[in-house]
């Protein structure tokens, strides 16, 4: 059953007045370093076509378009996308996974796909990747997937297994369910990855309930990193802070949170009579578009917390909820000077 925070408004891909586009990743700048390392040429011009077939917002609504945010996520865990010209601070969990590596991602709210077919091709196939999105989305992913394995399969590449499963936000019961599916076969690491899911308030509590409940510490049938709570990567672009500001600080009472920073060095010049580039500086990856990547955990004191109840506690604080902080708030005010 649905919390009733999701019950009581619409169809949450069905907003009134729905006027959305398909998007495209050459609408964003995130660095020009690393936009241009993302594909060049025809490989760029296939990938676009990709993008435009995924996404079916006449049938899906919201999830039948791929949002700006994943675009940049994308860039961020392409693993050996980045070079000795770009670093990445923390760096991409990804980059060291050989073809012996085993890892497990949980997409959260995967929509058209994209981010997680997108990585697939470029991880072993020992990784496990589950796309999750409502039920009536699961259809979509399917789809877009059993499309992107064709084409894999004809161009001879190998690739991550992939499934997608239902996990509507706030149902526990679904998070059960998906984490038991999982439990048997769960390949080495887990990690937990989203795109732009911060946008209508009512979505909050449920979304924030999800994430607490999938990165609760779990137990390997390998015996290694017993009690270890999964990395949660999220990105998220800048829309209207006045409603996002209190999911994030919400989310900061039981998740740390770090940007990811990104540092580029100028390309040397072989003229001696050149000076000297400047040293390389870093920056917050995204900053160009409003877009944040945070690396987050669970904060020990969180750690088997009880949640509670009441969706007013839950975003408000209350009592036996874990102490807020301004984590988000100082980010935006400083906007990481560094």
């Amino acid at each position: 059953m649905l919390p009733e925070s999701i019950t009581a408004h619409h169809e949450p891909n069905w907003p009134a007045d729905l006027r959305i586009r398909p998007s495209s990743s050459k609408v964003i700048n995130l660095t020009q370093g690393r936009s241009a390392a993302a594909g060049q040429g025809g490989e760029r011009d296939e990938d676009e076509d990709e993008v435009a077939k995924q996404q079916d917002i006449e049938t899906f609504g919201i999830a039948g378009r791929t949002w700006e945010a994943a675009y940049a996520m994308r860039y961020y865990l392409q693993p050996s996308v980045s070079s000795s010209d770009t670093t990445f601070d923390p760096p991409n969990p990804f980059d060291i996974l050989s073809s012996s590596s085993a890892h497990t991602i949980i997409e959260v709210g995967s929509g058209t796909g994209y981010l997680s077919l997108a990585l697939a091709p470029s991880l072993p196939p020992t990784t496990s990747i589950v796309m999750t999105d409502l039920p009536e989305v699961v259809p979509l992913l399917e789809r877009n997937h059993l499309d992107s394995k064709k084409r894999w399969d004809e161009k001879g590449k190998t690739f991550a297994e992939v499934v997608a499963r239902p996990l509507p936000w706030g149902d526990m019961k679904a998070v059960e369910d998906l984490l038991d599916s999982i439990a048997k076969d769960r390949k080495g690491e887990l990690t937990i990855i989203a795109s732009d899911l911060v946008y209508f308030p009512f979505l909050y509590p449920p979304l924030l309930r999800t994430l607490i409940a999938l990165t609760e510490p779990l137990s390997k049938s390998n015996g290694d990193n017993q009690g270890e709570s999964p990395t949660l990567l999220i990105a998220y672009k800048v829309r209207s802070l006045v409603r996002e500001q209190p999911f994030w600080s919400a989310f900061g009472r039981w998740f740390t949170m770090k940007p990811v920073l990104i540092q580029e060095r100028s390309p040397t010049s072989c003229d001696p009579s050149q000076p000297p580039p400047p040293p390389p500086s870093w920056t917050r990856f995204g900053s160009t578009d409003d877009i944040y990547i945070f690396c987050c955990h669970r904060k020990p004191s969180t750690l088997h917390h009880r949640v509670p109840i009441s969706d007013e506690h839950l975003m408000r604080g209350g009592p036996g909820v874990p102490t807020a902080d301004d984590q988000f708030e100082m980010m935006l005010l400083s906007d990481l000077d560094l």
